[in-house]
């Protein structure tokens, strides 16, 4: 296997890499907390009232846990700062056509 050159990154580009980390590390237990909270809210509460394995008053919990899972999403789907690159000077201009390697 080939050996691999730390230094042919700058530093800006291991600080995107160390953001996108960072957002994947956010993004993904919000995505998993979305998708458990819709699951229970409307998919296994209702069916476990309806067929009486759940008592009624579990349907109380529905809204709660449809609150939270909307809200996961909103901080998953969440803009960064857009002004992020023009404090770095990170500009597409100045890397020019290396970037797609």
């Amino acid at each position: 296997m080939p050996q691999t050159d730390p230094n042919a990154m700058s530093a800006m580009f291991w600080n995107d890499v160390s953001l996108w980390l960072t957002y994947l590390w956010i993004y993904f237990p919000l995505i998993i907390i979305f998708a458990f909270c819709i699951l229970i809210a409307h998919g296994l509460i209702p069916s476990g009232v309806r067929t009486g394995t759940y008592p009624a008053m579990f349907s109380r919990l529905r809204i709660p846990l449809t609150v939270i899972g909307v809200g996961a999403l909103a901080g998953a789907a969440g803009d960064d700062d857009p002004d992020h690159y023009a404090d770095t000077g990170y500009t597409a201009q100045r890397l020019g056509p290396a970037v797609c390697v």
